[in-house]
């Protein structure tokens, strides 16, 4: 099972899905996860980023859909409702989690069954 990871740092899970600049890309199978890849989100924007009139910006979410197309599963712990539809659509699950630890702990959480949902986790920014 592919597992992706939004990420700043190549370390730990980024508080936003959309701000993220990477996605870690871990590989989980019989009790065991590695990290195989880790890709650009050509994708990353930043809310309230707005044009020189005080628009915000349109954007897109197909680039970090078709990133992670062959991603079972996306783990995150904020993320806006555009970009879980967005995913949805793509038939990528999203899971909300609140987890501390590196993204390989979170992900090894996630497999035996351990990791706790978040409560909240949805970005209520405007776009």
């Amino acid at each position: 099972m592919k597992i992706a990871i939004p990420t700043n740092d190549g370390i730990n899970i980024s508080a936003h899905f959309g701000r993220c600049r990477q996605f870690l890309i871990f590989e989980a199978q019989n009790g065991q996860v590695k990290l195989i890849e880790i890709r650009i989100n050509a994708g990353c924007h930043e809310h309230g980023s707005g044009s020189s009139d005080g628009v915000a910006e349109h954007h897109s979410h197909s680039g970090f859909v078709e990133a992670l197309q062959d991603c079972e599963t996306v783990l995150c712990s904020g993320i806006g409702a555009g970009a879980v539809e967005a995913l949805k659509a793509g038939g990528i699950p999203v899971v909300l989690v609140e987890a501390a630890g590196s993204a390989e702990q979170i992900v090894t959480a996630f497999q035996s069954g351990a990791l706790r949902p978040a409560s909240g986790g949805m970005c209520q920014c405007q776009h």
